[in-house]
C-alpha cells in the first residue's frame, strides 16, 4: 500500500522559521525549569545555620483560606451573640471544615460547651434559677414599654386529615365502622400574636399545597388583614417567619404611639431567630425576647388553658364532618376557622392569660412555685 504523501501544492504548518523558533522557546523553557529545581535542591541540602551566622529568614505559616471575609465574620458574631442573649437551643455546628475553623476563633464566651448528664434534682433547681432569671431581665425589659405594646405569639398546627380517635358502640350486623381514617394528611399552620390589653392580630395562615381557591379568602368573618400563604410542607419556615414579622408591624405600627418600643415574646424556635428576622426587628423597634427553652411554656400566654379549646378544635370534630378529599377539608376548616378564633381570642380571656402567667401585671410569683 502506498504511503500517504502530502500533495505538492500545500505547504508544510511548520516552516523553517517557525520551528526555529519553537526550538528557542523550548531550550528557554527547559532552562527555567532547571534554573527553578536548583533553587529547590539548595533550599533542600541548606545546612542548619551556625549559632554565629546570621539567622535563616523565618517561613511564614499560611492556614487555610477564610470563606467569609473579616466583615462577614464579625456580622456571623454579632448575630450570634443576639441568639444567644435570647435564650434560644444550643448552636450546633456541622462538619464542614470552615464551620470548625471559625468555631475555633470565636470568642471564648461564645464557643460550644459540651453537653453532660445531669441528675434531675440538679435540673429542677437550674429551671428554677433560669426562671427566677428570666423574670428579673423582663422586668427591666417592660419598664420602658407600655402594656398595651407588649405582645405574645405562637403557632399552632393543624393536622388535616386525622382527628381524634372516637369510640363508637356498634352492632355485630355493622360490617364496618362508619367512619374511616384516611392514611394520608396534610398540615395548616397558624400564627396567633394577643397583647396584654386584650387585642388580637389577625392571623397568618401556613396552608400546604400549591394552589388555592378563592373562597377560602372569602368566608364570613374572615379578618381583613389575615394573611393565607402556601407552601410545600405547611409549617413555618423562615420564609414564612419573615412574612409574618412584616405583617405583624403592619397591624402594630399605629398602636406604637410616637414610636415607642414594642415587646415581642416568643419561643425561641430557630425560624424566628434568622439574621433577616432579627434585623427587621431592630430595624423598627420590635424587642425580641424569647422564653428560656425546657420551660418556656410555664411563661408563654399563649400556651396557658385559656386556649386548649383554640387549639383541640380541629381534632376533635373532625369526625362529626368526615370529608374524603383534603381541598374540601381545608374548605372545612377555614369556613369554621373565623367562629373558633371569635370564640377563642375574648379581651377577657387574653389578658387573664397574661396575669396567669405573671407578666402583666409583673408578678412572677404566679409561676415560681418549686418546678
Amino acid at each position: 500500500m502506498d504511503a500517504f504523501t502530502r500533495p505538492p501544492s500545500l505547504p508544510h504548518p511548520l516552516n523553517g522559521p517557525k520551528i526555529a523558533r519553537l526550538e528557542q522557546e523550548i531550550v528557554e523553557l527547559e532552562r527555567q525549569i532547571a534554573e527553578r529545581i536548583d533553587q529547590v535542591q539548595a533550599l533542600v541540602k541548606m545546612p542548619p545555620p551556625r549559632p554565629d551566622g546570621p539567622a535563616r529568614p523565618a517561613r511564614v505559616a499560611r492556614g487555610a483560606p477564610k470563606t467569609l471575609n473579616d466583615v462577614q465574620e464579625n456580622v456571623l458574631v454579632q448575630w450570634i451573640r443576639q441568639v444567644k442573649e435570647l435564650f434560644s437551643l444550643s448552636i450546633y455546628h456541622d462538619n464542614k471544615a470552615w464551620v470548625d475553623r471559625f468555631i475555633k476563633r470565636l470568642p471564648d464566651d461564645l464557643k460550644p460547651s459540651k453537653v453532660r448528664s445531669v441528675k434531675k434534682k440538679r435540673i429542677d433547681a437550674e429551671d428554677q434559677e433560669t426562671l427566677e432569671h428570666w423574670y428579673g431581665r423582663l422586668e427591666a425589659v417592660i419598664a420602658g414599654v407600655s402594656s398595651e405594646n407588649i405582645y405574645n405569639f405562637g403557632d399552632t398546627i393543624f393536622q388535616i386529615g386525622l382527628g381524634k380517635k372516637p369510640q363508637m358502640v356498634i352492632t355485630h350486623r355493622d360490617s364496618s365502622p362508619p367512619f374511616q381514617t384516611r392514611t394520608y394528611c396534610e398540615w395548616i399552620t397558624t400564627i396567633e400574636c394577643i397583647a396584654s390589653d386584650g387585642w388580637v392580630a389577625d392571623p397568618f395562615v401556613v396552608i400546604q399545597g400549591d394552589h388555592y381557591f378563592e373562597e377560602w379568602l372569602t368566608y364570613d368573618g374572615t379578618p381583613e388583614k389575615a394573611v393565607f400563604m402556601m407552601n410545600p410542607s405547611g409549617r413555618v419556615d423562615e420564609q414564612a417567619a419573615c412574612k409574618w414579622i412584616e405583617s405583624f408591624h403592619r397591624q402594630t405600627e399605629d398602636r406604637a404611639a410616637d414610636g415607642q418600643p414594642r415587646l415581642l415574646l416568643f419561643r425561641g424556635q430557630p425560624q424566628y431567630l434568622s439574621f433577616k428576622f432579627l434585623q427587621f426587628c431592630e430595624q423598627h423597634k420590635i424587642i425580641p425576647f424569647s422564653f428560656p427553652p425546657n420551660i418556656g411554656h410555664l411563661m408563654q400566654p399563649f400556651d396557658g388553658k385559656h386556649f386548649e379549646d383554640y387549639k383541640r378544635y380541629w381534632r376533635s370534630s373532625l369526625f362529626c364532618t368526615m370529608i374524603d378529599d383534603v381541598d374540601d377539608e381545608k374548605t372545612a376548616f377555614l369556613q369554621d376557622f373565623p367562629s373558633i378564633r371569635e370564640k377563642s381570642f375574648k379581651p377577657q380571656v387574653i389578658t387573664n392569660a397574661f396575669a396567669g402567667r405573671g407578666i402583666v401585671p409583673f408578678d412572677p410569683s404566679k409561676v415560681g412555685q418549686p418546678l
